[in-house]
């Protein structure tokens, strides 16, 4: 009994959930901003002054963001080079150490055992 009530009142919240106005305000697909070009006079003349002070501070920070971006990708890229280079001379160096090695050229190879010894 107990579970068919908890299914009815389930039921009833799922109804009125749908019913509600912030149910159908999110199933609505929201529409893209479009593109408002602003350097148009009548445009500028319609925003009004306070907005076209918001839009020129905007476009302040993000000329300012873009010079930050670039100058951590080239700092990145500088970066990454010289760890590049680090691990190429590394390898490079040891690879000649190694072939300067001449302990095994003056290894002389044991005599064989004797028969008489192997067994």
């Amino acid at each position: 009994m107990a579970s068919k009530l908890s299914v009815f009142t389930m039921n009833k919240l799922v109804q009125i959930r749908a019913l509600s106005s912030t149910a159908r305000l999110a199933s609505k697909a929201a529409k893209p901003m479009s593109q408002v070009e602003v350097d148009e006079p009548h445009v500028q003349k319609q925003l009004g002054r306070i907005q076209m002070d918001f839009v020129k501070k905007a476009e302040r920070s993000n000329a300012e963001r873009a010079v930050r971006h670039r100058f951590f990708r080239r700092s990145d890229w500088v970066i990454a080079g010289t760890c590049l280079a680090m691990v190429v001379g590394i390898y490079s160096y040891t690879i000649y150490a190694i072939k300067q090695e001449k302990f095994l050229d003056d290894f002389e190879m044991p005599d064989p055992l004797p028969e008489s010894e192997r067994q």
